[in-house]
């Protein structure tokens, strides 16, 4: 079943991997045959393209002000891949509940909202450790995590990572996202979350 775009949605343009975002066409509703308008991520021009053709072309990666959780790394993936991570928002240093965002060359934002888990006994809680910019293209992203409760001087019980890889498979990986927490029983909560913000467009 083909979704139809609709304006504020990402999209990528399958041949080139370039993010874009669907827009009204300040034109007003063709007469005739339907076309879709876009611009290409950061800064492109206007563009209309045929709708009978958009499904062929462009493959949809998210709404307008989406969020998701840090299991869901197809959805993660897709808007990492082929971008640079050009910089990083710190709002709030070491404090459940934190919020960072990485920021990409597209203009597409994402913000990390940390577990705030239970204030009494630190269930379920998760702050950010490090959060860092790529200046590559990215090629590959992996989601590693393991059990830290067993390692000396940390006080946390499990380290979730989001590493970027730029060339080949002999390349090393770059951690731009550590995040540290205590899981307990899962009753409140676990990880962190993402949401999108898309660029503003004139």
């Amino acid at each position: 079943m083909e979704i139809e775009p609709l304006p504020g949605e990402l999209w990528l343009r399958r041949k080139d991997a370039r993010q874009v975002i669907v827009v009204e066409d300040p034109a007003g509703p063709s007469h005739g045959r339907a076309t879709v308008a876009y611009r290409a991520l950061p800064s492109g021009r206007l563009t209309r393209v045929d709708a009978t053709t958009w499904a062929r072309r462009f493959s949809f990666l998210t709404p307008e002000r989406w969020s998701f959780g840090d299991r869901e790394t197809d959805q993660l993936r897709a808007l990492l891949l082929g971008r640079r991570i050009v910089g990083v928002g710190r709002h709030d240093a070491r404090a459940w509940g934190e919020q960072d965002t990485l920021i990409l060359d597209s203009g597409v934002e994402l913000t990390i909202h940390t577990n705030n888990g239970c204030s009494h006994c630190g269930a379920g809680a998760y702050w950010i450790d490090r959060i860092v910019p790529f200046d590559n293209a990215i090629t590959r992203v992996e989601f590693p995590c393991r059990d830290i409760s067993d390692l000396p001087g940390t006080d946390g019980d499990e380290e979730l990572q989001i590493t970027v890889y730029a060339g080949g498979l002999s390349t090393p990986g770059a951690a731009v996202l550590t995040v540290h927490g205590n899981d307990d029983n899962g009753y409140y909560g676990t990880g962190f979350s993402i949401s999108v913000s898309l660029p503003k467009q004139d």
